[in-house]
């Protein structure tokens, strides 16, 4: 007795037909979790393709780019980069989606867009001094760590 899954492409055209519920549950949520004081903002790459194909793709060509991944062997990659807001506990407050070369830095104020949790931690990425006296300013304490 097998499970009859949709098939790949029905599931995508799915998927981003919901995309409008998904934001409406998660802001839902966002007011009903408890209130935790640290969040933690980080990125990770989105590759497209393998790095060997990275000037051929033409996929979302007009959206997506090169980026480097110094954390990843510093490599080279084509497609986007996520940024992400969460909890301690895992669960995502927010996120934006840009191509591979935009900074980390750059992403920050529509993460922190409504977020009420004042302890914001972050990777070496976002050492700035400009940036923290700017999310000082609004509220919130910025701390950089370094993941070894």
């Amino acid at each position: 007795m097998g499970v009859c899954l949709l098939e790949r492409s029905r599931f995508n055209r799915r998927s981003r037909q919901l995309i409008w519920l998904v934001q409406i549950i998660r802001q839902a949520i966002n007011t009903q979790i408890s209130p935790n004081n640290i969040v933690i903002i980080d990125s990770f790459p989105l590759s497209l393709c393998q790095p060997v194909r990275n000037h051929r793709a033409h996929v979302f060509n007009e959206l997506a780019d090169i980026g480097y991944n110094s954390s990843k062997h510093h490599l080279w990659f084509y497609g986007f980069k996520v940024h992400m807001l969460v909890t301690l506990s895992g669960y995502i407050l927010n996120y934006v989606v840009t191509p591979a070369s935009v900074h980390d830095i750059r992403a920050v104020d529509d993460l922190l867009e409504n977020c009420s949790q004042p302890y914001v931690l972050a990777d070496l990425a976002y050492l700035r001094h400009e940036l923290r006296e700017q999310l000082k300013q609004k509220g919130y304490h910025f701390q950089n760590f370094v993941l070894f």
